[in-house]
């Protein structure tokens, strides 16, 4: 009797143990799935915003609106698609950065370093720019703090 219940306490614990394994396949799946589909890393939001650096970092797609990323590096990362309506980047080091449509209305960027950067069909409607380095910038596409669009040719400064 006691070996009929090992048995059936040892299928127990193997069944117990498929569910799991399957449960954290599955689990691990979506999240894998889930990262691909946003394009960004959580890992990469948490060093932007709490380490206050994240270079070559990818937060393309990230909901960044409203968040406080002054002073921040992120040189050389990719921002493409992310909202940044009304974030704070005064001071930002934007340098080389991908910021191809990325959503920047209302946004304060201050002193912010975005030499360089690709602003491809980027929404600057109502951005604070004092003082902000755009020399060599691709603003082509773009929408101006203005709500004009920046016509082709638009290499470190807005032609409209």
């Amino acid at each position: 009797m006691d070996n009929v219940r090992r048995r059936s306490g040892n299928k127990e614990q193997m069944v117990r143990r498929n569910v799991r394994s399957v449960c954290f396949v599955i689990v691990t799946a979506f999240l894998f799935l889930a990262v691909g589909a946003y394009g960004y890393k959580d890992v990469d939001v948490t060093a932007a915003l709490t380490a206050r650096q994240c270079l070559s970092c990818d937060l393309s797609g990230a909901k960044l609106a409203g968040a406080d990323l002054s002073y921040v590096s992120l040189v050389n990362s990719n921002l493409a698609k992310t909202n940044l309506k009304r974030a704070n980047l005064r001071g930002t080091n934007l340098i080389a950065t991908n910021l191809y449509k990325a959503n920047l209305a209302g946004a304060d960027l201050t002193l912010a370093a975005l030499g360089n950067a690709n602003l491809t069909k980027a929404k600057l409607s109502g951005a604070t720019l004092n003082s902000t380095n755009l020399s060599g910038a691709n603003l082509t596409g773009a929408t101006w703090i203005n709500g004009a669009t920046c016509k082709e040719g638009s290499i470190g400064y807005c032609k409209q």
